[in-house]
């Protein structure tokens, strides 16, 4: 023993009347550890370690006060070992650590020297107390400074404690130590106090020690791969935003402690956690608990089942008569089922770390409630007619702000769903709920958590689409889906981060391990053919083009958008075809109204697509779409009514506006985000396929054909006006443009 060390122990023995060294440990960094007995407080005595500060000979009580000081703790914190102050004043200021009588305690550094560091299967019982103690260092106002193997006490009955309660927060006042120089006399030495990310890198080299093979701890690959991410997250090496405080540590380990059932993490992700179901088809059992039929039983939502999925398509797809309401309830479960893929911790932990309850409860409610706004013949009317998207309604919905001027008056009185949400949904974050579904407000910071949990909402593979697709090819008759595996697909799915246009910040998104390829392929090439067979089918666009043509009219008139509002959410079909035609006195309107009612289309009077006419074809799909849109839909009109005059001339037969419809694609459909994979090695890459390449090719050529529509009452003469009606465009059009 050294004659510092010795000093030391003189000085405690003086301090402390009954103390009895039984062991000494020297060599750890600045201190040394004793282990003896003390009589406590009362009788009886028992085990204690003492730290000990190497003192030399004839230094002053006022720096061997201050070398301690700083280790005194007001009050006793958890899972720290409590420090006691015996006598008020002198070297008996020392502190001595306190244990539980009869518990046989083990310091893990002299566990892990010997190689016998055995410790529980599940980590967690070691990395959980190891935060919770450093938490409550940190919000006690003291950094601990010295976090090591040699500072953690470990016993069968009480767990794991953290030796030590820190140092105050008191940068300008340094630690006194003392060294001994050159083989001298020790001499006081000063050093600055630790940080808050000293004690966040000691605590990520503890995890990694214990985490090593040669720990003996048993880990499954998967939970090893999530503690190293939080490793990793310690010292900013990784993908995912740095943890900063002991608190984030906690809360990302209470998502694994929760298990691996998402379910435990949030009830509602449960398929069998509620006592309540709902079966529709293709999903199944939907979860229906209380507070999801409360949403449901909402006058708003139970509106929707009067709106039809696929509005006019049901006129040549007979059995597709499924609703909004039906669909809601199918993108509801797939966000289950995405949520409870993606918390999985069989794939990244990504997104199971930059999540919480608030996300999941988000999520799904704005799964239930996005198409809240819709109206039986929403994408065709925001197609053409700039009308506001149902995305961009979506926040009247639930503030209940400017809904006056949506709905009937039977709707009107009924509370917003903000209020529903307030009662039933308190963990549901209402300005992300307005963003995953609208975007907007676009001022809130970004977080790669939320960003991947908008792309289950609106991604190139989100649970809207998936849900669509299947359901329209389903009800539509049409046998594309049938060979998704979507319970592959679901499996596969994994969170990652990716940079996007250059940003060195990652952002979120959802993709597929390459175990998820084939069904995400199958899921892409059923888009491109619903588009081409179902939703652009030259009838159902012909029922669009009509209806766009007769609200294009009303609008024309100097009818306000606000005005016929009330008009587009009419709770029928039928309803609205009625209210529109009694609400404008146009003969055009009404000729093309009774022709929708009676289910006579107009008829393709010519096709023009990228193949045969390119340049005609870009001409109009380009130069006259934009300008339509800047004039709004009256451009367009005004375009109609030039071009029905020169084929009039031209073929020798008398036309009027409204005999002539224009059908002009939207843009952008034929276009999708990449989709990432995880490749086998883990690395992440936007997915190449020449098969995509392939139906993307098709969608453009197939898919993207403008027509042109003959009112019904020209029929007979469909011959004569299409040799006629090319000629006739492209003189239009260079009158026009």
């Amino acid at each position: 023993m050294n004659s510092r060390l010795r000093h030391s122990l003189l000085l405690w023995e003086k301090a402390l009347p009954g103390f009895k060294v039984k062991r000494v440990r020297e060599n750890l960094r600045r201190t040394s550890l004793v282990e003896g007995e003390f009589p406590l407080p009362g009788g009886g005595s028992s085990c204690r370690l003492l730290r000990l500060f190497h003192l030399g000979k004839g230094q002053e009580d006022e720096l061997f006060r201050a070398s301690f000081s700083s280790f005194f703790t007001p009050a006793p914190l958890p899972r720290v070992l409590e420090i006691l102050k015996h006598s008020p004043a002198g070297p008996s200021d020392e502190p001595y650590y306190v244990f539980s009588s009869g518990e046989e305690w083990k310091n893990l550094r002299e566990l892990y020297e010997k190689e016998s560091l055995t410790l529980p299967d599940d980590p967690l019982t070691l990395f959980s107390p190891l935060v919770e103690a450093l938490k409550a260092v940190h919000q006690a106002g003291r950094y601990h400074g010295s976090l090591s193997l040699r500072s953690l006490w470990w016993s069968q009955g009480e767990g794991l404690y953290l030796e030590g309660a820190g140092f105050p927060f008191q940068p300008e006042k340094p630690l006194v130590v003392f060294r001994e120089e050159g083989g001298g006399e020790p001499r006081p030495i000063l050093i600055p106090h630790p940080t808050l990310q000293d004690d966040l890198f000691d605590l990520a080299d503890l995890m990694e020690i214990i985490l090593l093979e040669r720990t003996g701890l048993s880990l499954s690959d998967e939970r090893r791969r999530y503690l190293h991410t939080i490793v990793l997250r310690l010292r900013g090496l990784s993908d995912l935003p740095p943890l900063e405080s002991a608190l984030e540590v906690e809360e990302a380990l209470s998502r694994l402690t929760k298990g691996v059932s998402a379910s435990s993490l949030y009830g509602e992700l449960d398929p069998h956690g509620s006592s309540r179901n709902l079966r529709i088809s293709l999903s199944g059992n939907v979860v229906f608990p209380n507070r999801v039929a409360s949403l449901v039983d909402h006058p708003w939502f139970q509106r929707l089942r009067h709106v039809p999925q696929l509005g006019f398509a049901s006129y040549v797809f007979p059995s597709a008569v499924h609703t909004r309401f039906e669909h809601s309830l199918g993108v509801f479960s797939n966000a289950i089922g995405y949520l409870d893929s993606l918390l999985s911790i069989s794939t990244l932990p990504s997104f199971r770390q930059l999540t919480d309850v608030t996300h999941y409860a988000t999520t799904l409610a704005a799964a239930l409630l996005h198409d809240i706004a819709q109206h039986p013949f929403g994408h065709a009317v925001e197609e053409t007619l700039g009308v506001p998207s149902h995305e961009t309604l979506f926040s009247r919905f639930i503030t209940g702000e400017g809904i006056a001027g949506l709905l009937p008056p039977s709707l009107r009185s009924t509370p917003p769903l903000e209020k529903w949400l307030q009662r039933d949904w308190p963990e549901v974050d209402i300005p992300r709920l307005l963003w995953l579904v609208s975007g907007e407000p676009s001022n809130l910071p970004r977080e790669p958590g939320w960003e991947m949990a908008r792309r289950i909402l609106d991604g190139p593979i989100d649970a809207d689409k998936t849900d669509y697709l299947l359901r329209d090819a389903y009800h539509g008759g049409v046998e594309y889906a049938s060979n998704i595996d979507f319970q592959r697909f679901l499996a596969s799915l994994v969170g990652i981060l990716t940079p996007q246009g250059g940003e060195t910040q990652a952002h979120g998104e959802i993709g597929v391990t390459w175990k998820g390829i084939a069904s995400m392929e199958n899921i892409t090439l059923v888009r491109f053919q619903m588009f081409t067979v179902v939703y652009w089918h030259h009838t159902v666009r012909s029922f669009h083009a009509m209806f766009n043509r007769a609200i294009a009219t009303v609008l024309d008139s100097g009818i306000d958008q606000e005005e016929l509002f009330p008009l587009l959410f009419t709770p029928s079909l039928v309803g609205i075809l009625d209210k529109v035609s009694r609400y404008s006195s146009s003969k055009e309107v009404k000729r093309i109204l009774r022709f929708l009612a009676l289910r006579t289309p107009y008829k393709r009077l010519l096709s023009i697509d990228r193949k045969e006419h390119g340049a005609l074809h870009e001409r109009l799909f380009g130069p006259l779409s934009t300008r339509a849109k800047e004039k709004g839909d009256r451009g367009l009109l005004r375009f109609t009514e030039i071009f029905c005059e020169r084929l009039s001339q031209l073929s020798g037969t008398c036309l009027l506006r409204d005999d002539i419809l224009f059908d002009i694609p939207p843009r952008g459909k034929e276009n999708q985000d990449p989709v990432f994979i995880l490749t086998k090695d883990e690395r992440v890459v936007p997915f190449q396929s020449h098969l995509l390449e392939g139906g993307s090719t098709d969608f453009e050529s197939r898919a993207k054909t403008i027509r042109l529509f003959l009112s019904p009452r020209h029929h007979a003469i469909m011959g004569k006006l299409s040799t006629k009606a090319i000629p006739a465009l492209e003189r239009t059009l260079e009158e026009y443009l």
